[in-house]
């Protein structure tokens, strides 16, 4: 599971900034910053979070970032 990737990909298709994702997550820039560089635990709640912003079910927000490493 490459989440960072999933979270590159996603914020560059959307053109949305980071600091834009944490607004929208409810979380600091610096944990974005953190989850983009896999300093920061994963879990369910916060890949459920992901995927609603990015409008998109958490099984096709993981494979995003899967396509990446193919």
């Amino acid at each position: 599971m490459n989440i960072q990737a999933s979270i590159g990909l996603c914020l560059d298709y959307r053109k949305m900034t980071k600091s834009e994702l944490a607004k929208q997550l409810g979380v600091s820039r610096q944990r974005v910053g953190a989850m983009t560089n896999n300093e920061c635990p994963m879990n369910s709640d916060l890949l459920v979070r992901l995927a609603k912003v990015f409008e998109m079910r958490v099984s096709e927000f993981i494979r995003i970032g899967e396509l990446t490493d193919e």
